[in-house]
This record gives C-alpha cells, structure tokens and sequence, in this order.
C-alpha cells in the first residue's frame, strides 16, 4: 500500500511535469509569435530589439564608467 508522503511525492512530481509541460509549449508559441513580429518589424524598417538591446547595454557600460573614473 502506497504511504501518505509517497502519495503526496507522486502528486508533486506529477504536477511539476504537467507544469513544465505547460511552460515549454507557451513559451515556444510566444518565440513564433515573437519571430513573426520580427520579420513585419525589419519589413517596416522599424529598430530590431538588437539595436535596443545594444544601446542599452552602451549606456549601462558608460554609466559604470563614469562611476568607476570619479566623474
């Protein structure tokens, strides 16, 4: 017979998987919806979340910068 904390373990388990299972398959719709808006975004000759994300990274490198220098 099947113990109450090896119940409670086989349900943990179980639901972790189905989560997990959950997770995976939202986050690989969002990436294709993700890739579709891309391709309309270069298509407009709108800025790509590259560009962004090196300006962004441009300006935190600057600010540390500074801060590092004494300006």
């Amino acid at each position: 017979m099947i113990g109450f904390y090896e119940l409670q373990l086989v349900f943990l388990v179980a639901s972790c998987l189905v989560l997990l299972f959950l997770e995976r398959h939202i986050s690989i719709r969002k990436e294709k919806e993700k890739d579709l808006h891309a391709v309309e975004r270069l298509e407009n000759g709108e800025p790509t979340a590259s560009r962004n994300s090196l300006a962004a990274l441009t300006r935190q490198y600057l600010v540390v910068y500074a801060i590092v220098m004494g300006v």
